[in-house]
């Protein structure tokens, strides 16, 4: 019986250990779904901001206004966007998760800023489809004239 106590008490003893660790499967599953969304989203989004350097350079629009209601150029918003990316997806953050370190509501809390990520991006991706718009309307405009 004794036995059993102490193999029950060492079982245990793994076990919070494991979970204090996050050393769980699912926890381990859990920041590699984590570590590749964050590669992912990164990844797109640098895709995105040199399509929109490309599109803003092509037509020599840097000065231009990158919204109707704000004072804010094309060269300032890409500066603002390249310094949100530079912080969410610094080495730091990429380490944190790797680490093992994060305690489950952190993990939680980086699914919920990777969700907020990926509409980001959506949001950029849309945003750059109506630059590109703008862009040709002017331009067939600016042809016209």
């Amino acid at each position: 019986m004794h036995t059993y106590l102490l193999i029950f008490g060492l079982f245990t003893a793994i076990l919070f250990f494991l979970i204090d660790k996050n050393l769980l499967p699912g926890t381990i599953i859990a920041r590699k779904t984590i570590l590749n969304k964050l590669r992912n989203n990164k990844k797109r989004e640098l895709q995105l901001y040199k399509e929109l350097e490309e599109l803003v350079s092509a037509h020599q629009a840097w000065s231009f206004t990158a919204f109707p209601d704000s004072d804010i150029t094309y060269a300032e918003y890409l500066e603002l966007l390249k310094e949100k990316s530079d912080l969410e997806y610094s080495e730091y953050e990429f380490e944190k998760v790797r680490s093992g370190e994060l305690n489950k509501k952190q993990l939680s809390d980086y699914i919920y800023m990777i969700e907020n990520q990926e509409e980001a991006v959506a949001a950029l991706e849309a945003d750059i489809d109506f630059q590109k718009t703008n862009f040709r309307l002017h331009s067939n405009i600016a042809t016209a004239c």
